[in-house]
């Protein structure tokens, strides 16, 4: 009786230790952690502010021509500089046309993400995709009139007072992609 009175009490010791080194090692984790905003979203600092947006999309019925539209955004920072939250306002195919999106970086992936909705589609597309040359490449798969495909948005060419936008969209799971609209951001 006395023994297994002492073996019952080493027992709970143990598994009190190992608690104890348990919830230890996950606080060692969490301070080990890096918190707040990611350093690459220094990188996006040129976005901040107001910009005129002149925009072309590949009419669907004609692929040699293109739609002229213009439209505004502010990007800002948000979420105490974790992520750049845009507002657009403009036009498509005649119609008003708002969207909102927002731009972040992931450190378990290192990739970056980019979250879009409109007032045309009333969908979240979701985004994700290196900054490389120069170049910052973010691509999803969607549904689009029922059908199957990977988007892909491209933000190229920045300055303190300019960027061009690419959006393209591809049927064949990648192997080609079509442009579907184009654009040139200028700061006011």
């Amino acid at each position: 009786m006395v023994i297994r009175s002492i073996l019952t009490l080493v027992l709970i010791a143990g598994i009190s230790f190992s608690a104890a080194i348990g919830d230890n090692h996950e606080q060692n984790e969490m301070a080990a952690m890096e918190m707040g905003a990611p350093a690459q979203m220094k990188e996006l600092a040129y976005m901040e502010g107001q910009w005129d947006c002149d925009m072309e999309w590949a009419d669907m019925e004609n692929p040699e021509k293109w739609n002229k539209t213009r439209g505004s955004a502010m990007y800002k920072y948000t979420l105490d500089g974790c992520a750049i939250e845009s507002r657009f306002k403009g036009e498509m195919l005649g119609m008003p046309f708002d969207g909102f999106m927002m731009i972040s970086y992931d450190r378990d992936t290192n990739e970056w993400q980019n979250l879009w909705i409109d007032s045309m589609g009333g969908k979240m597309s979701f985004y994700t995709g290196k900054y490389q040359e120069g170049k910052m490449v973010t691509s999803g798969k969607e549904v689009w009139a029922g059908q199957k495909l990977h988007s892909r948005v491209t933000i190229f060419n920045q300055t303190e007072n300019k960027f061009d936008w690419l959006f393209e969209h591809s049927f064949d799971g990648g192997k080609t992609w079509q442009v579907m609209g184009k654009a040139v951001y200028t700061k006011r």
